[in-house]
């Protein structure tokens, strides 16, 4: 079995319309770090990988304590948050993770795959 087949498939939920672009809340930064998250027990590990329960609790402090004033909460609260809300929102989040010391320890393992998956956002949606 491969990680891909353990991970859990949120793509189904998501409308094909408009891609990653229009996709909800539906977990941790609104489904742009999906392609990284791993549910556990993880069978292998891979460079990147993120656990998902820790991206759900990254996600919960990024979005209260952290940049409470970026997202609205009746967005947050009722799923109108969208991934292009989330991308739009991207420097300023990592620009607040940057100077928060406690996000130090984070950042090593999480910023990377974020990076990563808003690259990837961007390319697709470049190419369509």
């Amino acid at each position: 079995m491969t990680q891909l087949a353990n991970r859990a498939d949120v793509s189904a939920s998501a409308p094909t319309n408009s891609g990653a672009a229009a996709t909800r809340a539906s977990g941790p930064f609104c489904g742009l770090i999906d392609a990284v998250l791993v549910q556990e027990p993880v069978i292998e590990s891979f460079p990147g990988s993120v656990n998902a329960e820790e991206a759900r609790a990254i996600w919960t402090w990024v979005t209260r304590d952290l940049c409470s004033d970026i997202f609205a909460p009746e967005k947050l609260s009722n799923g109108a948050l969208m991934a292009a809300d989330v991308e739009a929102a991207m420097p300023e989040i990592l620009g607040r993770l940057s100077v928060t010391s406690s996000a130090r320890h984070l950042g090593a393992a999480v910023l990377p795959p974020i990076n990563a998956a808003i690259h990837a956002t961007r390319l697709k949606s470049c190419d369509e």
